[in-house]
This record gives C-alpha cells, structure tokens and sequence, in this order.
C-alpha cells in the first residue's frame, strides 16, 4: 500500500472550477430523498437536458469545526471518486447555515431498496456486486481512506447493475502525514453493520473494520436478513452466532460451504484475522462460475430439516484448499519473521562480544 499516497490532497478548487458554471445553473427536478441526513434532489443542467446530477443539502450550526469536516469529506471523495464503483463528487458548496454536496447521478436506488423489495437476489447477482464492492473498498484502502459505514443503504445500483458506494461522512484517512497508521476511538455507523471493536469503544484500526461490514453485508445479500441485532461482545457469543446450531438465527444454515468460509474469513472476532481485500478477490465463490444458480432465490422460511446443504466434491474441496492456502501463508510469514530474528539475535552477539570462547584452564 502506497503511504505516500494517503498525504497528497487533490487540488480541489482547481476542479470545482470546470463544475462551478454546471451547478450554477442547475435546477431541481424532484427530491429523490430524505431523512436525518438532509435531503437530496434530483438537478437537471437546463442547456443540456437529460443531463441529471443529484444535490445533497444539510443543514448545520456553522462553526470552523464543521466546515472542516464538511471539506474534509469532499476531499476524500474526490481522492478515490475516480473510481467506477465508487460515487463521483462534482463539488461542494457551504453557506451560512447549511451545505450542499453535487454527485453524479444515479437513477436506479440503492441495494437495501433492492434487496427489500425483491425479495431477495440469486447468487450470481450477489456475486457481481460484491466484486465490485471489494473492488470500491481495495481502492478506497490503497489511497489511504477508510469509509467506517458501509451497509446496503450507502451502496448505490445503477440501471446497468454498477455499485457505487457513497456517503463518505464518517470516513478518515487511513495514516497521518508520516505516514503512520492511524488508530481510533471514534464510535460510528449503523449497529448492525458495525465491528465488534468499534461498537464496544475499544481502539480499532480501519482496515478491519471495513472488511467487518463487507462481511454482513454479503450475508444480508444472500439472506435479506441482518446475521445479529448488535454485534457479538465476546468470543463465545460470537462463535454461538456464526454457528449452523443458533437457532435464533436460522438462516445461518441458509449458506453453503463457499458462502459460509467466505463470510467468516471477513468476521472473524480477532481484527487481525479477517481476510484482506486481495485475499477476499481470490476466495473460490468470487472466482466461481455460478450461472446455473442463476434465478435462484433463498427460501424466506428456513426448514432445517428440508435444506439440502451438499455441495459437489470439486466444490468443497477448492474451499479446503483455500483456506490450506492462507493458512500456508501465514506459516511461511511467521518463519520468515522468526528467522530474522535469530539473524538479528546473532549479529548483536557478535556485535556486542557476548559470545566468547570457552575458557582453557591450565598452566602458563
């Protein structure tokens, strides 16, 4: 990962200026949302009809803190907005008491609109989004950002099924100007969707807890349900939680061995154990061919007893040997670590002369 990267700052005035005579002259069509993050319009461009952007308007208190926090949102968007699966921002605008934010626009609705009223999407369809979704978030981490609330709502599906993921409000940058990584006490997100780390108050990398969310939201894709009300506090609640036998929460037993691997390789409850963005690209399921299991809907009422959960024996097999494979890696990286350190151990030695020769008794 370039550290480098995470301190270049994109020169932001210089770009709002190709947009400034655009919003200008912008004019509102309809409201397309609202809630208690402000409202959001639809604006069409009056010389070049058809030409839609969407206008995001908050309300605040003006304070310095606040306007600071409003371009440090704008300046991270704009750092990973060159992305295809991410929401492109076009510029920002604040005023006396209130600030209005101009994106792309997107005329299809966001995955939690999707998943609710559909019913439920078929595995290929969940797998296209989530490649896109790591693929937002791997590039969102190389270029220094962490987004710390990514869940259905915040994952945009265009008309030609492209995920975008927006509202960057509670994202930071991964490392400070020297490039050292940073750590956080922050409490954001949505509960559901929210690491057990950052839930609980504890000091919490950012990295993982992206991973933690991509993670639910893969199950809430396959299941349209959340896997928990509040993240688990301990080990033993978490390991209660993921198991076939909750049966509090049934639908666990609704993912296959692919599915299931995959899923708890992102939620382990160690935050150092989840999968990396890299890793999660390579897992069996995101490598599949799943067109036979194209239309396939997961039954609302989970019927144990009628569940047929058997996979073929290349599938299962491919699913052992990936996460032989990560295990071999990690072997290999802790050899290596510890090999070093007998290297070092031996140069102080020699260095600091605390390995002598044995002493010879006798006579001159």
């Amino acid at each position: 990962m370039g550290h480098s990267q995470s301190r270049k700052l994109p020169n932001y005035t210089e770009f709002f200026k190709e947009t400034d005579a655009i919003i200008d002259r912008l004019v509102k069509v309809k409201k397309i949302g609202d809630g208690s993050f402000g409202k959001v319009y639809q604006t069409e461009d009056p010389e070049n009809p058809k030409n839609y952007y969407a206008k995001k308007v908050v309300k605040f208190y003006r304070s310095l803190k606040v306007i600071e926090e409003i371009k440090s949102e704008a300046n991270l968007q704009l750092l990973v907005g060159d992305h295809e699966n991410i929401l492109k921002l076009l510029n920002y605008r604040y005023y006396s008491d209130y600030y209005e934010l101009y994106f792309e626009y997107i005329e299809d609705r966001d995955l939690e609109y999707k998943l609710s009223n559909s019913g439920g999407i078929d595995p290929p369809t969940a797998q296209h989004y989530f490649r896109q979704l790591i693929a937002g978030v791997d590039y969102m981490h190389e270029k220094g950002v962490v987004h710390r609330d990514i869940k259905p709502e915040n994952l945009l599906i265009t008309k030609n099924d492209v995920v975008k993921i927006c509202d960057f409000g509670f994202a930071t940058r991964l490392f400070d100007y020297y490039g050292h990584e940073n750590w956080f006490i922050d409490r954001f997100g949505t509960r559901t969707y929210c690491a057990p780390e950052m839930q609980y108050g504890k000091r919490y990398r950012g990295i993982p807890v992206d991973i933690w969310s991509c993670g639910v939201v893969l199950f809430v894709m396959f299941t349209v349900k959340h896997p928990w009300d509040t993240p688990p506090k301990t080990r033993a609640h978490w390991k209660h939680l993921v198991s076939y036998k909750n049966k509090n929460r049934p639908e666990w037993s609704l993912l296959d061995v692919h599915e299931l691997s995959l899923i708890r390789s992102m939620i382990s409850f160690t935050p150092s154990k989840r999968a990396s963005t890299k890793g999660i690209m390579r897992h069996p399921w995101l490598l599949a061919d799943l067109s036979h299991q194209k239309g396939f809907i997961r039954p609302k009422e989970v019927k144990p007893n009628e569940l047929d959960r058997s996979l073929s024996q290349p599938a299962a097999l491919l699913s052992l040997q990936y996460a032989e494979e990560e295990k071999t890696v990690k072997s290999v990286d802790r050899n290596i670590f510890f090999f070093f350190l007998v290297v070092i151990w031996c140069c102080i030695e020699t260095v600091f002369g605390t390995v002598t020769k044995p002493i010879q008794s006798g006579k001159k």
